[in-house]
């Protein structure tokens, strides 16, 4: 227990023997007592002011925490990176920058998950409260904003509307997260980064050089992966009336989005880091039926149909009766994460600028395999020569097989290369089965051999 004691000019706060004054500015700090600080920054006459939490116990999201103080050096880091991303987001977004000023009222500084990405999060119980790094690009910043005051506003309408059934369970992919969602989440995520997509966009046709290639990478990236979910969530028995004519809105703004042109190596770096994205997830999270991997594999053994062995080969006909197989099921891992290398070398290449520390690509260069390097730069016979080497050694990670069904895909679409982009999680289990019974299959030749059996393998799984 404490003891307040409180006189005209006076404010003390007393436990056992120990006496801590307050100052008559509560935000500044005096011994014994840490001020809990603001950050404001002012631009198109709109004015955002956080109060900067590093002190309360309970101003993270799962749990208290013990005061962790941000030095001054720190704090004029986040002073400096939040007015230049409050410039950015009244110059782009300026019919949400009002509300932002208004809505915004808490900033809880957290460390970096890595040099290249910005962690940030929100609760609905918690009304214009932000936890997030400090971004060291201002656009980063200002579009973390957008982000996490989406979040806030959907938060505080589903408090007045039910937008959606409360179903927990974990159904959807969302290309923005490595775990599977529930239709909540997935909604949460969709209206969050349709305000990303829609800041991005901006930024892009503002013809600012100097972070207009950003702009379109991450404009290209998150339009696709957004009306991705948007998809997802078109047909699903969870929304309520409202809740389809809510995204039915946010559709028909971002579709005409999506024939707006970005140059084209951009394109192709953002499809890029999408895929690897969701071929990863699909490695995690999905599992094909253990007789259907059986049933391939003793189909293989035999060789019924394989190449080299006779029968039909690769150019003959598929087997009649098998034109399709069980679709995957979804299995989530919650302990499932993957490292960002491949993701993280493409964006280095082609958008420099969008690290602030240079080195921090150099470093992730110099560690980097053969197969991410190469495919970083493009050089996909190489990549799918090495990510080929990977698989057969006996970890034959995840990241391999994405990789290899990254390189191979963008070589030229075969339906083997289309089999393992969408089923990856099968392809691979029928390979481990093949291996642990002495066979030595090529990932290629496999998935090759599965797809001219199957011809309707990898559409059965949409």
């Amino acid at each position: 227990m404490a003891e307040l004691l409180s006189a005209p000019g006076r404010t003390q706060i007393r436990r056992g023997g120990a006496i801590v004054g307050l100052p008559g500015d509560l935000t500044v700090d005096a011994p014994g007592w840490s001020g809990l600080r603001r950050l404001t920054a002012v631009s198109g006459g709109h004015t955002l002011s956080l109060l900067f939490d590093d002190v309360d116990p309970y101003r993270g999201l799962y749990g208290p925490r013990r005061p962790d103080r941000v030095g001054s050096a720190e704090l004029r880091s986040w002073q400096e990176g939040l007015e230049e991303a409050w410039s950015l987001v009244c110059r782009h977004l300026p019919q949400q920058a009002g509300a932002m000023g208004t809505v915004l009222d808490v900033l809880v500084p957290v460390p970096a998950p890595s040099p290249f990405q910005v962690s940030s999060a929100s609760s609905g119980d918690a009304f214009g409260g932000i936890v997030m790094s400090c971004p060291g690009d201002p656009a980063e910043f200002a579009a973390t904003l957008a982000h996490e005051f989406q979040h806030i506003m959907l938060g505080s309408l589903l408090h007045l509307v039910s937008l959606h059934d409360n179903d927990p369970e974990a159904r959807f992919y969302a290309p923005w997260r490595d775990d599977p969602r529930p239709v909540g989440g997935l909604f949460q995520g969709v209206y969050a980064f349709f305000g990303v997509t829609r800041f991005w966009r901006a930024v892009y046709h503002a013809q600012d050089e100097a972070t207009r290639r950003a702009a379109a990478f991450e404009f290209a990236r998150w339009r696709a992966a957004t009306f991705r979910a948007l998809g997802a969530l078109a047909d699903a028995p969870f929304l309520t009336a409202v809740g389809r004519r809510f995204l039915e809105h946010i559709r028909e703004e971002m579709k005409p989005w999506l024939a707006e042109p970005v140059p084209e190596d951009i394109a192709a770096a953002a499809k890029k880091v999408t895929s690897d994205h969701r071929v990863a997830w699909l490695l995690h999270h999905t599992r094909p039926d253990d007789r259907t991997v059986t049933e391939i594999s003793d189909l293989w053994q035999r060789g019924a149909d394989r190449p080299g062995a006779g029968s039909t080969g690769l150019g003959g006909r598929p087997a009649s009766g098998h034109s399709g197989l069980p679709a995957d099921v979804l299995v989530p891992d919650a302990g499932a994460s993957w490292a960002r290398t491949r993701a993280d070398l493409i964006r280095c290449r082609v958008v420099p600028s969008r690290t602030p520390h240079p080195a921090d690509c150099a470093e992730l260069e110099t560690g980097a395999g053969t197969a991410d390097r190469a495919f970083a730069v493009s050089d996909h016979v190489r990549a799918w020569h090495a990510y080929r080497a990977e698989i057969r050694s006996s970890a034959s990670p995840a990241a391999s097989w994405a990789g290899f069904a990254l390189a191979w895909a963008s070589l030229g679409t075969q339906p083997g290369s289309e089999l393992l982009l969408r089923r990856p999680a099968l392809v691979r289990e029928v390979h481990r089965r093949l291996r642990s019974l002495g066979h030595r299959p090529e990932p290629d030749s496999l998935a090759a051999w599965i797809a001219e059996r199957w011809p309707l393998a990898a559409s059965v799984q949409d």
